[in-house]
């Protein structure tokens, strides 16, 4: 897992949450010896994991050190996934935004991520 406008890959390794930088190979340890830990999700400085053991969400400020557990209260399984939601929708705009990017009648706008788009006409370009 990435962290957006960062260098650094983030994964669970055993029984902790590291990182290596992609353009030094150095590593780092996030967080350390908890008992289970699965999937991982970042939110800024917050890192979020389920762990298999206590069936719990786990957590950690890594700029204020400060560890918790929220516990989910029907879970009797274990926990796959988890993930983060922003208080706030983020304010990015494409230019397929408004009016279909000026595409036809009938055709899809698809941003091409450079501030252009593509008009595809959906009866001609199916699979």
């Amino acid at each position: 897992m990435y962290r957006q406008g960062n260098d650094e890959k983030f994964g669970v390794h055993q029984f902790s949450i590291r990182c290596v930088s992609i353009t030094t190979s150095e590593r780092e340890i996030i967080a350390a010896n908890y008992s289970h830990p699965f999937r991982l999700a970042i939110s800024g400085d917050k890192f979020y994991w389920t762990d298999w053991r206590t069936l719990d969400i786990e957590f950690i400020d890594t700029a204020t050190q400060v560890k918790g557990r929220l516990p989910i209260a029907a879970a009797t399984r274990r926990l796959y996934g988890v993930a983060v939601a922003p208080e706030e929708c983020p304010t990015h705009t494409n230019v397929c935004q408004y009016r279909n990017g000026n595409c036809g009648p009938g055709q899809l706008c698809l941003p091409d991520g450079r501030g252009g788009r593509t008009c595809l006409d959906g009866d001609k370009n199916t699979n």
